[in-house]
């Protein structure tokens, strides 16, 4: 298990849900969901035009929709929708080097 579950640990969550919390972070990378072309690149490298970042972008929707499906009473979701939208933090830092300018970026995605 990754670095998100002693994360959410000291956060104040359960054991239980904070496994639930990292397995969806760690979801993210499976099914291809890295791959430039099959899956969703701007959850792990910057992929957005302008000033904000792709990755902060996922993860303020995910992080908002958490809160709306915890008031909907849909704890379990509203765990996994944190655990993503942790993990497109956690890739600012993680490939923070990977590609240095936006543009470089725009070539990778028409390959």
């Amino acid at each position: 298990m990754n670095g998100t579950y002693p994360w959410a640990i000291d956060a104040g969550f359960s054991s239980e849900d904070a496994i639930v919390i990292a397995h969806a972070d760690d979801a993210v990378d499976d099914n291809f969901n890295y791959a430039w072309i099959v899956g969703v690149p701007g959850r792990h490298f910057d992929t957005a035009y302008g000033t904000a970042d792709s990755r902060t972008i996922f993860a303020d929707a995910d992080l908002k929709l958490a809160v709306h499906l915890y008031n909907r009473c849909q704890k379990h979701e509203a765990l996994m929708s944190l655990g993503r939208g942790l993990h497109s933090i956690q890739d600012i830092y993680a490939h923070r080097d990977a590609l240095s300018t936006k543009s470089t970026q725009a070539g990778m995605m028409m390959l």
